[in-house]
């Protein structure tokens, strides 16, 4: 498989007396659901309900890879960096995982060798076709671990190492200097960073709250709690931005490769409407991907109102400032150019709140939901997706009817674009963020004094 060095060749319960001992680890994508890796520069413990416990361990984050680990039988432990298409280079890991020391060594990565004639592309007209070499169309490729990701234009993994440079300049603005808070590391509970936030804290709330009690005299202890709420905040943008990508080759996935209506029969040559079950699941993922998009602008300006109105004061558990916060609140943030970002008056953000309102809010983007399919000799040589006409960033409207498609407007066709230029706004936002929290005074943390 593409990326992949090795399997994992040892369990951790074949560790003997704490000693450590090295494992081999394959490159896998993305990201695995039980630790972030590099949130502040360092893994966080985990109080485990079902998987092995992680201690804290320093990973460098000075790549836009963002390694995490994933756990297999409960003993079995795998590290996962994703790198883009292009990359040609040499990339090296380390972390401590409970007394496992994984080293993960020197990788030679060249998609652009491995991609062959032979590999296949999901074309934006909804008829796959086989790689010829130029990475310049657009279009969808398979990764090693299985996702559709655009051949170019894809900002995730810079929007992930600006993510991780912001849980890095929360922890530096709230206790003073990020040496000290990796100092505090070693001595705080695994449940305090993950109690109320993450499923392998098996704590009920009755059981969080009796362990505030006793940790009352703890040193920062509501410090380290809003530190955490507030990476929250920063690891929700970072999942909801994967779950677009995925969402969107998942779509082309479904538009190029599956049967659009089944059994499959002969077509007579001409333009026809397909519904089915995997239509409705096709219409489904699209709609999602517009409900995510917006989601995405509530993070953010959630991130904005919190880093603008940060605690400074924890003599208590402080509560979020952010918290009931949606994006219409941008408004009122004290910002400067808005040119360039999410904040921007734009068709982008116009046409993500127009289609998710009307799917959250008012019904369908079409009173039948299809797909079309044109055949000519035979052969499918074009599908699609239409959406309804807008008129200056609004629905085309006659009294109550508002779905009107005078104008072909085959979302399939412009979708990758759409997402490019919200992530290019997602970036240069949270940049923008970023400066803001790194120009805060940093706080001095020896004031604090318990409840």
């Amino acid at each position: 498989m593409p990326g992949a060095i090795a399997h994992p060749t040892r369990k951790l319960s074949e560790m003997e007396d704490g000693a450590f001992r090295e494992v081999d680890v394959p490159f896998d994508a993305h990201n695995a659901k039980t630790v972030h890796a590099s949130l502040g520069g360092s893994l966080r413990g985990i109080s485990a309900r079902r998987t092995v416990a992680a201690r804290h361990g320093v990973v460098s984050a000075q790549t836009a890879a963002s390694p995490s680990i994933s756990y297999e039988n409960s003993n079995v432990c795998n590290l996962s960096v994703y790198h883009p298409p292009d990359l040609i280079g040499q990339v090296s890991r380390r972390l401590v995982v409970g007394s496992v020391l994984i080293v993960v060594g020197t990788l030679v990565v060249s998609y652009h060798r491995q991609m062959t004639s032979q590999s296949l592309i999901l074309t934006l007209h909804g008829v796959a076709k086989e790689f010829d070499g130029d990475w310049s169309q657009a279009g969808y490729w398979r990764d090693p671990q299985g996702a559709w990701r655009p051949l170019h234009g894809d900002r995730l993994n810079d929007i992930e190492e600006v993510c991780l440079q912001l849980h890095d300049a929360f922890a530096a603005s709230l206790f003073g200097k990020l040496a000290y808070y990796h100092a505090l590391l070693p001595g705080i509970p695994d449940f305090l960073i993950i109690g109320g936030l993450n499923s392998e804290c098996s704590l009920s709330r009755e059981q969080f709250e009796q362990a505030m009690v006793k940790l009352k005299n703890f040193p920062h202890l509501h410090r380290l709690l809003y530190l955490y709420d507030c990476r929250q905040l920063v690891a929700g943008i970072q999942e909801c931005t994967k779950e677009v990508c995925f969402l969107v080759g998942e779509f082309y996935r479904i538009l190029n490769l599956e049967e659009l209506f089944f059994p499959a029969a002969v077509e007579s040559d001409g333009t026809r409407y397909c519904t089915s079950p995997v239509v409705t699941t096709l219409v489904a993922v699209l709609n999602m991907v517009y409900v995510r998009l917006h989601s995405l602008l509530d993070y953010v300006t959630k991130l904005g109102v919190e880093i603008e109105k940060l605690r400074d004061v924890f003599n208590t558990y402080p509560k979020l400032a952010s918290s009931g916060t949606l994006f219409g609140v941008h408004k009122r943030l004290d910002w400067g150019d808005r040119t360039g970002t999410l904040f921007e008056d734009c068709d982008t953000v116009h046409e993500v709140e127009l289609f998710r309102n009307q799917i959250i809010h008012d019904g369908l983007l079409d009173d039948m939901p299809k797909a079309y399919k044109v055949v000519k000799d035979g052969i499918a040589i074009e599908k699609f997706i239409l959406l309804p006409n807008r008129v200056d960033g609004q629905f085309a409207r006659y009294r109550n009817r508002h779905l009107f498609f005078g104008t072909e407007d085959k979302i399939n066709l412009r979708l990758p674009r759409l997402l490019e230029d919200f992530q290019s706004k997602q970036l240069a936002t949270l940049g923008e963020l970023l400066k803001k929290l790194r120009g805060r005074s940093p706080q001095d943390p020896s004031i604090d004094t318990p409840a």
